[in-house]
């Protein structure tokens, strides 16, 4: 089943309907039926309807694609019935959800193929400042599957780098849109490592979201990812004012302690 719900994400902006996982799974579509009751408590198609409105809320979040191009991008009729779709389970149009601080929707919604071992908490942390190097990447959304390969084994050649001659890395992260290309998002990384300190941070006092994990750097890619999409958009969290930021600090050999803080309203 694993391997479905796999193909389901990798194919997610081309049409899928139920027969194509039929032949796929070689389920009965009565068996798949349940099956995809069981795993997720939805239907094979509010399964999919679910997965493709995720996808589509963060391009509204991150880019600049109007309705139109999106509603093209995940083969809705018309940019008017994915307006009609959206609005009926976020409670707003598309437009109204961009300018909005809301992430995501409280449905029951998951995707068995993704990983379910990450740890949060929310936390009051205390505000303070620190000083970083600011490394801009700006990521083209098109390609959906690999957009932030190259700029995370880039963040992470600089954080192995460090580790050799510190025992902590503070960095903060915001994202927007880019304002150059309506299909592409800025990352702003403010890194701290002891070393060229020229940009100024300061990270408000407040409540917050926060993933700790602990094992070696190469297993913390991707978990702020995990971290937007699994929790703050599952339970309809309003992402407060602020900047992301996390926290790396060196054990013993290759083992680190990382945690990954986000802004919320609580």
């Amino acid at each position: 089943m694993i391997n479905i719900f796999a193909w389901i994400n990798k194919n997610i902006e081309s049409p899928i309907n139920v027969e194509d996982l039929v032949k796929i799974s070689g389920y009965s579509r009565r068996h798949l039926h349940t099956l995809f009751m069981q795993y997720t408590g939805h239907s094979v198609a509010e399964y999919v309807r679910l997965k493709r409105l995720s996808y589509t809320a963060h391009l509204l979040k991150l880019t600049n694609l109007s309705v139109l191009d999106i509603s093209l991008r995940y083969h809705y009729d018309s940019p008017q019935s994915f307006s009609r779709v959206f609005k009926r389970y976020y409670q707003m149009t598309p437009l109204a959800y961009r300018r909005s601080q809301q992430w995501g929707k409280k449905i029951h919604f998951v995707d068995p193929s993704e990983r379910t071992d990450v740890v949060y908490d929310f936390v009051y942390y205390e505000g303070d400042t620190f000083s970083g190097s600011l490394h801009q990447f700006h990521l083209d959304m098109s390609s959906r599957l690999d957009f932030w390969q190259k700029a995370a084994m880039q963040i992470n050649d600089m954080k192995f780098r460090s580790l050799q001659h510190t025992s902590q890395i503070r960095s903060s992260v915001s994202y927007y849109p880019s304002l150059h290309s309506k299909s592409s998002m800025v990352v702003d990384y403010v890194y701290d490592d002891g070393a060229n300190s020229k940009t100024d941070i300061a990270i408000a006092s407040g409540d917050y979201i926060k993933i700790s994990r602990r094992g070696i750097l190469n297993d913390m890619v991707g978990l702020p990812n995990v971290l937007y999409r699994n929790i703050l958009y599952a339970h309809n969290l309003i992402r407060g004012n602020g900047r992301d930021f996390e926290i790396i600090e060196r054990d013993k050999g290759h083992t680190i302690n990382f945690s990954y803080y986000i802004p919320v309203k609580m």
